[in-house]
Parts: C-alpha cells; sequence; structure tokens
C-alpha cells in the first residue's frame, strides 16, 4: 500500500530548483523528494495505527497531485488547488505529530520537518 508513495517520487521532465532554491515551481521536486523519506515513516506507522498511516499516504498523494493540477490551471483554479496541496501538506504534518505523541515514532530529523513546513508556507503563498 505505502509502496505506491514511493512511485511519485520520480521528477516529472522539465522541475528544477526547489523551495529551498526560492523557486516556487521546483516545490514539486521538493514534493517529491520528501516522499522517499517519508515511506519508512508511515511503514513504522502502519504497525501501530494502520489508518494513520493510510491517512498520512493519502495526505502525500494529495499534496503532489494537488500541485501538479495546479500548476496546469488557470485563474481561481490555480490557488484553489495550491490551497488544497498546503492543507494535504499540512495535514501530513499533523499526522506525524500525533504519531509522535502517541508514542508510534520518534521526532522526525529537524531538516525534514523544515522542508515540509517549507512546502506548506510556500504553497500558502502562493494560493
Amino acid at each position: 500500500m505505502l509502496a505506491a508513495l514511493a512511485a511519485l517520487s520520480s521528477p516529472a521532465r522539465g522541475e528544477e530548483g526547489g523551495a529551498a532554491s526560492g523557486h516556487f515551481a521546483g516545490i514539486y521536486t521538493d514534493i517529491l523528494a520528501v516522499i522517499p523519506q517519508l515511506v519508512p515513516v508511515l511503514d513504522a506507522i502502519e504497525q501501530k495505527d494502520p489508518d494513520l498511516a493510510r491517512q498520512g499516504a493519502a495526505c502525500a498523494h494529495v499534496d503532489a497531485s494537488q500541485h501538479r493540477r495546479g500548476s496546469y490551471s488557470r485563474g481561481r483554479n490555480r490557488g484553489a488547488r495550491y490551497h488544497t496541496a498546503a492543507g494535504s501538506a499540512r495535514e501530513l504534518i499533523a499526522v506525524i505529530e500525533t504519531s509522535v505523541a502517541f508514542g508510534h515514532i520518534k521526532p522526525l530529523d529537524a531538516r525534514l520537518m523544515d522542508t515540509l513546513f517549507r512546502i506548506v508556507a510556500t504553497l500558502f503563498k502562493n494560493t
């Protein structure tokens, strides 16, 4: 089930840069780069709470797909897609934080969490 997330990790043609480099168009690359790092985390959550792991996997998928849809949308649709992507990314963070609070997993590396928060901020800024 969670292995499907790994399939999302191959970058699309033409994607360069990333949130770290300040290029909004490259945020998709950042989203895809985070997914393989989250697969073992979601696998660990799945051992304790399969529903929470499925929710996290769904959030990662929606985040990537809504960003991609937004990048090819026009007008208000673009902002709506980015807003949905940001909400899904924020929900993914909540899944991780909840899993830590329940003791299902240990806190994630600060750099990975920073990347997730930067993705959310970048998406919200562009809604």
